[in-house]
């Protein structure tokens, strides 16, 4: 069952936590953040989930930036809500601080 639809999707496993499903385009985004190449299948070992934390912990941070005044005047701010880089990464966030306390990899693939 790999429709091109399906195959958008890319599912985050670990023996820590639950499995998700993230759109290929966020995930690559996610990735990238802790210095991870998107491709069909990867693995966070367990001796780098520490350090893929951390990265991530400051990618989010440095997405927090508030919005300028002129963006938050747009009308597209008045009626879009806007999904932004922490609440797409919180999944995998919660998962490697799972994978970190249990010292165990987290993986993902098509």
């Amino acid at each position: 069952m790999k429709g091109s639809k399906l195959r958008r999707l890319i599912i985050f496993r670990s023996p820590a936590a639950g499995e998700f499903y993230m759109l290929r385009e966020h995930a690559q985004k996610v990735l990238k953040a802790i210095g991870k190449e998107m491709s069909e299948q990867g693995i966070i070992t367990r001796e780098q989930v520490p350090a893929a934390l951390a990265a991530l912990q400051l990618a989010i941070k440095d997405a927090a930036v508030p919005p300028t005044k002129e963006e938050q005047d747009s009308p597209a701010s008045k009626t879009e809500e806007v999904v932004g880089f922490a609440q797409r990464a919180f999944p995998l966030l919660d998962m490697l601080r799972a994978a970190s306390k249990k010292k165990v990899e987290v993986t993902w693939g098509v």
